[in-house]
């Protein structure tokens, strides 16, 4: 059955008063990348508390009322470090309905993910991910049913980007259209009213999904910002996508057969009050991760320099970790990390390196992207790392997985020779996996060239630069960096 769409936009403030909090049929309230438990930007957005607030404010006027989570609450922050399971207690609380796997439930491995749905007291569904001999994921059912409100709805779960996750070969991802033609196809041989896919996946893979898969009634999928919740439409199939860190909530009222699909956007922020019990819950973690902060991480056996006047004008040993550390964290071939955001500009002696250092070293919070560019737009990103080497500037590349030389006395566009990738000369024509940390691939300091890449892994899906480069440092305890003539000064 396929319904039209009206589209209107909620705040939270205004939720029980406004002619949805009485709706009849059923609503569905979705959202997901739950990588922190707390508010965000300086308390005024998010936060699982508040969260709680507005599914219990809607569910007292819609009792009929089913919350979906689409996945993401494992790593990718600094709150990455309890592994997802705070947040599986807070959505427990809260009383989520149903869940779909995001890549970062298994930035931990496929076990943490296994062990995180075994704290869940909500189901968790999967069509696409697979074990190594082609059964579910876990076992988990790749469909879920639910007649509420006088309606039978049918749910089913899509995944990707797990190759960018710590999954390895124990889960594999089979192919998202074929999955849900299957789902789809057997929940229609069910009669329900509704089906609703749960996706992972970009923007234009859900479009592809809404025309190539008929029969979609609504895509619920991830976030493709942090601020700006996205709704669209192809033919009548809705496609919801929330801002990130738990921003905003999409509801979708589904009235009788017939009538208009109601689609509102409830913003979590400030207005809402928090909800006393998960703030409690929130506030415990939050102090646990400030003692954690203090934890050495590792000891190293060298002294890293921080000092900005030399990460802007050559080769670093802490340069190179940090690079080294963006290309572990997505598989990538090479890896770019500017000289200028590396801070702190003092040396850490050898010794224990603490979180709280790592986090002074790389204060800016930047997400660790993945790219594809080719050879010539690496050879271009590289010579505007260079171009201003005279003046300090913070552009300075240092790199992991390729060398390059260059002279300072050449002209702007030219001072750039010998680039190697994996010890191969550069192609030109060749394409190649490129991390950095989301300010360069946003055009900042002046590498504009990596704005036009095609865009594999975004920053809603990326890693956090510190964590990125914790996460390393604890797989590699042995480190030890040093300068290894990446970088050859003419």
């Amino acid at each position: 059955m396929r319904f039209p769409v009206l589209t209107s936009f909620l705040f939270a403030s205004g939720l029980i008063g406004s002619s949805f909090a009485s709706a009849a049929g059923v609503s569905l309230l979705y959202f997901n990348d739950a990588h922190e438990i707390a508010p965000v930007d300086k308390g005024i957005r998010g936060g699982a508390a508040r969260l709680r607030t507005l599914v219990n404010q809607v569910r007292a006027g819609q009792p009929d009322t089913l919350v979906v989570f689409g996945g993401d609450l494992a790593g990718g922050t600094l709150f990455g470090e309890f592994r997802g399971e705070p947040m599986v207690e807070a959505l427990n609380l809260i009383g989520v309905d149903l869940a779909n796997f995001g890549q970062h439930e298994f930035d931990f491995g496929a076990a943490q993910a296994r062990k995180l749905v075994a704290q869940s007291k909500f189901p968790w569904i999967t069509s696409n991910l697979t074990e190594k001999d082609g059964t579910p994921f876990n076992r988990l059912p790749t469909r879920w049913i639910k007649e509420i409100g006088g309606m039978k709805l049918g749910f089913f779960g899509l995944t990707t980007a797990m190759d960018t996750s710590s999954a390895g070969a124990e889960v594999v991802q089979a192919d998202t259209l074929e999955a849900a033609r299957r789902e789809v196809a057997a929940l229609q041989a069910e009669r329900v009213d509704f089906i609703v896919a749960v996706t992972q996946q970009p923007v234009a893979d859900d479009l592809n999904l809404a025309a190539k898969v008929p029969g979609i009634d609504i895509i619920l999928s991830e976030e493709e910002s942090e601020t700006v919740t996205q709704i669209s439409t192809v033919g009548r199939t809705v496609v919801a996508k929330p801002a990130g860190n738990i921003t905003s909530v999409v509801r979708i009222d589904l009235l009788k057969k017939g009538e208009p699909v109601r689609v509102s956007v409830l913003a979590v922020d400030e207005r809402v009050p928090e909800e006393p019990e998960v703030a409690a819950l929130a506030r415990k973690y939050m102090d646990e991760l400030d003692r954690r902060l203090g934890e050495t991480v590792i000891t190293t056996t060298v002294p890293l320099d921080a000092g900005a006047s030399n990460s802007r004008v050559g080769e670093t040993a802490l340069g190179n970790l940090i690079a080294d550390a963006f290309r572990a964290a997505l598989k990538a071939d090479v890896a770019i990390m500017q000289g200028g955001g590396i801070r702190s500009d003092r040396v850490y002696p050898a010794g224990p390196l603490t979180l709280k250092n790592l986090t002074e070293i790389l204060p800016f919070g930047n997400q660790v992207v993945l790219l594809e560019v080719d050879g010539a737009t690496l050879q271009a990103a590289l010579e505007n790392g260079v171009s201003q080497v005279d003046k300090l500037s913070g552009r300075f590349p240092q790199v992991s997985g390729m060398t390059y030389a260059f002279d300072p006395k050449a002209p702007v566009g030219a001072r750039v020779s010998q680039v190697t990738v994996g010890g191969q000369p550069l192609d030109r024509s060749k394409t190649y996996r490129l991390a950095v940390g989301s300010f360069l691939a946003a055009g900042g300091d002046g590498y504009g060239v990596l704005t036009g890449a095609r865009m594999l892994v975004p920053a809603t899906n990326g890693v956090r630069d510190v964590v990125a480069l914790a996460d390393y440092l604890r797989a590699n305890p042995q480190v030890t960096p040093r300068v290894e003539g990446r970088i050859l000064k003419r």
